[in-house]
């Protein structure tokens, strides 16, 4: 592949990116969000215990930390949506 091929793919990518939240709504977002999450921990652990041969979960703690404060929001509006009376 030449140099301008991988400009443009990358710039598709990109484009990609930006404009995914407006193209797909906030559910898919949030999917692709968690979806990419788990993939970078899952490449991680690959890298980890596939190359090195080094069984150690020391990373995911920091897994949970990230995952939480995104998460936590989105548990608070479900539970309020749920409950209120209209």
């Amino acid at each position: 592949m030449n140099r301008i091929t991988k400009s443009v793919l990358w710039v598709v990518l990109l484009l990609i990116l930006v404009f995914y939240p407006m193209l797909f709504g906030l559910y898919f977002t949030n999917i692709f969000v968690i979806f990419a999450i788990f993939a970078l921990f899952a490449i991680s652990f690959n890298m980890l215990l596939g190359y090195t041969g080094l069984l150690s979960f020391g990373h995911a703690m920091f897994l949970e930390p990230g995952a939480m404060p995104r998460q936590l929001p989105w548990n608070v509006s479900r539970v309020y949506h749920c409950c209120r009376r209209s």
